[in-house]
């Protein structure tokens, strides 16, 4: 059967529609909607979709009730042009349909998706988790919380581990030198208003440290891509999160990507843990998520290589804060609150583990990455002189 179409943004949403939906997506038997009730969920930093939990009222004798989330692009134009830039609602939607069922980390059941190729409009009707223990990323994760995340995603690491040649060809587009071009330019030219909104939460070390960064950022993630790739969930953070005695469910696959899988280790544990309960449990989680990687197929690879990459992808822990409070509209309340949270625990965990020792080196002037390096410092120099 055809689907319904997608919606535009939530107000388009109606009882008729969702009926719809969920014949289209194998509930052949479902009743008529007869009423519809929804409210906007979700609020995080740089939220980029439309969520919205619904709770649908049944025309059968007895009325029985049902609550389901559904996600749509986001209706900010700024952040839904992003979302197609980046082809995050491409990649969402592609994980739903061919990697969720099997996945080893659990994500909502789908109970109907649709994505346009030619707008980037999409549709997700999922599962309502509001009945789990959602996580609190402000609060930041407890120690078994921290561990258990990291023990859930090296599963997910090890299934993919050196075997990406397998999964549809939208993940794998992150790996393209031009890729990491754009996402070099969009982090400079979001840096300077990033800098002056982060000041209170970074020192001037981490604020010369993300300069640095951004103008190395190319060989950066040229160097890991060298390293062994997995399939990653790439925004991998608490509020992200829901838990079940032992289970953990999580939802926003919208950066899914293949990648070095210490990316998601260092994301989770730098920007969702508190510095005091990171430094407890850092070491440990690392060994397990070694020990269940290896386990699953990860061959020649030594713990003190794993650690190393472990530093080394914590560079890229700065992408977020920079791209969110550089680019996205201005935030407020949790928002705001989080974003700060979140820049000034990526920024203990940098200076922890001296992650600015393994930046890569610069290249020699002579040679064509020197000469490309020299331009990118020229330009954002003056750059931030006029910005």
């Amino acid at each position: 059967m055809a689907g319904p179409g997608i919606p535009d943004t939530g107000e388009g949403l109606t009882a008729e529609w969702l009926h719809e939906a969920l014949v289209a997506g194998g509930r052949a038997g479902c009743p008529p909607v007869r009423e519809l009730k929804c409210e906007a969920i979700g609020e995080g930093v740089g939220l980029m979709a439309e969520i919205l939990r619904c709770e649908l009222t049944f025309a059968a004798a007895d009325g029985p009730s049902e609550s389901v989330v559904v996600k749509l692009a986001s209706d900010k134009p700024r952040n839904r042009k992003l979302g197609r830039r980046w082809r995050l609602y491409r990649r969402e939607s592609s994980f739903y349909r061919h990697l969720a069922p099997a996945s080893p980390l659990r994500a909502p059941a789908l109970l109907y998706g649709d994505f346009d190729a030619r707008t980037h409009g999409f549709v997700l009707v999922l599962e309502d988790l509001g009945n789990l223990t959602a996580g609190d990323q402000v609060r930041g994760a407890t120690p078994e919380q921290a561990r258990r995340a990291v023990r859930e995603v090296a599963g997910l690491h090890g299934r993919y581990w050196d075997r990406v040649e397998q999964l549809p060809a939208v993940f794998r587009e992150m790996l393209a030198p031009w890729v990491w071009s754009a996402l070099q330019v969009s982090y400079l030219l979001g840096l300077p208003r990033s800098l002056s909104l982060l000041c209170g939460s970074w020192p001037e070390e981490v604020r010369d440290l993300a300069e640095e960064y951004g103008l190395r950022l190319v060989d950066h993630l040229g160097q890991l891509v060298e390293e062994p790739l997995t399939f990653v969930h790439g925004d991998y953070r608490l509020d992200n999160m829901f838990f079940d005695g032992d289970g953990l469910t999580v939802v926003d696959w919208q950066n899914s990507a293949v990648a070095n899988g210490l990316y998601d280790v260092a994301y989770f544990l730098a920007g969702s843990v508190a510095p005091e309960v990171r430094r407890a449990v850092e070491k440990d989680a690392l060994l397990e998520y070694h020990d269940i990687v290896c386990s699953l197929g990860a061959r020649e690879f030594p713990f003190e290589r794993c650690w190393r990459l472990y530093r080394e992808t914590l560079l890229g822990c700065l992408v977020l804060p920079v791209v969110v409070a550089g680019w996205l509209g201005e935030n407020r309340g949790r928002q705001l609150e989080l974003r700060d949270v979140i820049a000034t625990r990526t920024a203990a965990a940098l200076r922890d583990l001296d992650a600015g020792a393994v930046l890569p080196e610069v290249p020699p002037f002579a040679s064509r990455a020197g000469l490309r390096h020299a331009l990118c410092r020229a330009g954002y120099r003056a750059y931030r002189a006029f910005a």
